[in-house]
C-alpha cells in the first residue's frame, strides 16, 4: 500500500466519524495540495495521484466557526474528486444544544433565556463601536426569549459642532470652524494699538458654525483730535498739538519694560503756557542694584547679581562646608558655603561636613588580598587617612574538613581533620568496613581492605557478597565453615 493511499484511508475514516484535525497537504507539506488552502474547493486537474487537500464550499467567514469544518478532496485519475466530510452552517440555530449551528460566532441566539438576564449589544457598524459618542446597549430576556431591541445603545449620527464625535469616526467636529455659542476676543486695528489709549478689543460669537466678520464692542484708532485723548492709539496724546495750560501727562525716561516694575514709576509733565514742561518730575527710573531686598534696577528681581557679595568668608561649618563666599540674600550679606555636603569619599576630607574625615569607610568593604594564604588571604578593603588598605581580618584556626585552608599554611584539609573513625563503605564482604577520609571538603568512607583472592576461611575475601566461593586454597575440595573437605 502506498503512503498516499494510507493517508487517504486515514482521512476518510476521520470524516466518517465526525470533525477531525486534518493536515494542510499530503505530499510536499506546504499547506494545501496544488496551492489550494482552507476555504477553497479545488477542481479540474490535480498534480499527483492520491494527493489530498482541504476543501470548504461554505462562506469563508464561517470556516472553522462553531460546528463548521473543512472536508477533504482526493486526486483520482488526474482530476479532483468531490469535497467530502465538510460541515457548513445551518439556516436556523438549533436551541439548547450549546452549539453554534449557523457558524456566526454566537450560540443559541434567538432561543430561550432566563427572565431578567441581559446581554450587551450594538447594532451599529463595527468600525464605530466605542468611538466618540457611540456606546453599546443591553439586550434583555423578555418572556423567556431574547429581545430584538438593543436598549440604551448610541449609534452614529450627523456631526454637530458641539465638541463631540457624533458620527463616531474618531474625529471631533469635522467640517466645523467653531462651536455654536462660543465666543472669542477680536481686534481689527493695527498691531500694537490694542489696549493703548481708547483702543480696545471686542467679542465675536460663533453662529452657524462660523465666526462672524463683525467685532462687537471694538474701538479702533482714529485721527488725532487734540482732545487729551490718544485717538490714534500710538501711546502719545495730542502730538503736535498746543496743550491747554493746567493739563498734565505722564512721562517716563527709563526703558519701557521697567515702568511699573519694582519702585520704578512714571512722572508727570504739566502744560504751562501751551507748552509741556521740561523734564519728568516725580519719575523713579532704574538704579544700580544694592543689597536691600528691593528691585532697584526694576528688572523683576530683588538683589540680583549678588550686590555687595562675592568675597571669601568662613561659614563656621565643619569639613568642606567651611569655606564660603559672601552672598546677598533677603537684603543682607551672609556667608554661603562654596561646597554642599556630599557622600563621604576616601580622600582624607570631611565631605559630609559632620566633623569626621572618611567616616563610614567610604568606598571600602570590597574583597581584597592580604598576601597571606588560605582563609587568611582575603579581607575587606578599609579606607584610612584618605587611602585604601587591606588589613587581615581572619586569623588562622584549626583545620576542619571544609575544602579550605583554615590554619593558613598553604594546605587544604591536611591530616584528615575529623576523619579516621569507623564507617560502612557500602561495599560487600571484607570491603564493607572502612574509615572516614576527608576529601575536597567532604568525607568519603575508604574501605580498610580491597578485594583479594577468595580463600576458604569463612570470609568474603573478593567482596562479591558470597563467602568462600571458589577458594583458591582448596580447588579440588569442598569448602564449608572455613575448612576444606575432600570430595
Amino acid at each position: 500500500m502506498t503512503v498516499s493511499r494510507w493517508i487517504l484511508m486515514t482521512l476518510a475514516a476521520a470524516i466518517a466519524v465526525g470533525p477531525a484535525c486534518l493536515p494542510g497537504r499530503v505530499g510536499d507539506g506546504d499547506g494545501g495540495v496544488g496551492g489550494y488552502g482552507h476555504g477553497d474547493v479545488p477542481t479540474g486537474q490535480c498534480p499527483a495521484e492520491e494527493d489530498v487537500a482541504f476543501c470548504y464550499p461554505g462562506s469563508g467567514v464561517t470556516r472553522s466557526l462553531g460546528v463548521c469544518q473543512d472536508g477533504i478532496v482526493t486526486c483520482s485519475g488526474g482530476t479532483w474528486g468531490p469535497c467530502l466530510g465538510y460541515v457548513v452552517p445551518t439556516t436556523v440555530e438549533t436551541c439548547s444544544n450549546k452549539l453554534d449551528d449557523d457558524c456566526n460566532g454566537l450560540v443559541d441566539e434567538g432561543c430561550g433565556c432566563e427572565p431578567g438576564a441581559e446581554l450587551p449589544c450594538y447594532t451599529g457598524p463595527a468600525t464605530t463601536y466605542e468611538l466618540g459618542a457611540c456606546k453599546n446597549g443591553v439586550q434583555a430576556c423578555e418572556g423567556g426569549t431574547w429581545s430584538t431591541n438593543c436598549v440604551g445603545e448610541v449609534l452614529p449620527s450627523s456631526e454637530v459642532c458641539d465638541q463631540v464625535d457624533n458620527d463616531c469616526n474618531g474625529l471631533i467636529d469635522t467640517g466645523c470652524t467653531c462651536v455654536n455659542g462660543a465666543t472669542q476676543s477680536c481686534y481689527d486695528g493695527p498691531a500694537g494699538t490694542n489696549g493703548v489709549g481708547p483702543c480696545k478689543g471686542g467679542v465675536q460669537t460663533c453662529a452657524g458654525s462660523a465666526w462672524p466678520t463683525a467685532c462687537d464692542g471694538a474701538v479702533l484708532p482714529s485721527a488725532e483730535a487734540c482732545d487729551k485723548v490718544d485717538n490714534d492709539c500710538d501711546g502719545l496724546t495730542d502730538p503736535g498739538c498746543t496743550c491747554v495750560s493746567g493739563t498734565t501727562q505722564a512721562c517716563y525716561g527709563g526703558p519701557p519694560n521697567t515702568l511699573k516694575v519694582g519702585p520704578c514709576k512714571a512722572g508727570t509733565q504739566t502744560c504751562t503756557g501751551g507748552q509741556w514742561s521740561s523734564g519728568c518730575p516725580g519719575e523713579v527710573p532704574p538704579a544700580p542694584e544694592v543689597c536691600n531686598g528691593q528691585d532697584d534696577d526694576c528688572n523683576g528681581e530683588s538683589d540680583n547679581g549678588n550686590p555687595g557679595g562675592g568675597g571669601d568668608c568662613n561659614t563656621g561649618q565643619a569639613g568642606v562646608c567651611g569655606p564660603g563666599s559672601n552672598l546677598c540674600k533677603n537684603g543682607s550679606i551672609s556667608c554661603n558655603p562654596n561646597q554642599a555636603p556630599s557622600a563621604e569619599a576616601c580622600n582624607g576630607q570631611d565631605d559630609d561636613c559632620n566633623g569626621e574625615s572618611d567616616n563610614g569607610n567610604p568606598g571600602g568593604g570590597g574583597v581584597c588580598n592580604t598576601d597571606q594564604v588560605g582563609v587568611c588571604a582575603t579581607a575587606k578593603v578599609v579606607c584610612k587617612n584618605g587611602a585604601f588598605t587591606c588589613p587581615q581580618d581572619t586569623l588562622p584556626s584549626d583545620e576542619v574538613c571544609d575544602g579550605l585552608d583554615n590554619n593558613c599554611d598553604g594546605q587544604t584539609d591536611e591530616n584528615n581533620p575529623g576523619g579516621g573513625t569507623f564507617c560502612d563503605s557500602g561495599q560487600l564482604g571484607n570491603c564493607s568496613a572502612g574509615y572516614k577520609q576527608c576529601k575536597n571538603g567532604n568525607y568519603d568512607c575508604v574501605p580498610y581492605s580491597d578485594p583479594t583472592q577468595e580463600n576458604c576461611d569463612g570470609q568474603d575475601n573478593d567482596c562479591d557478597g558470597i563467602v568462600d566461593n571458589n577458594p583458591a586454597d582448596c580447588p579440588q575440595e569442598y569448602c564449608f565453615g572455613g575448612a576444606c573437605f575432600q570430595l
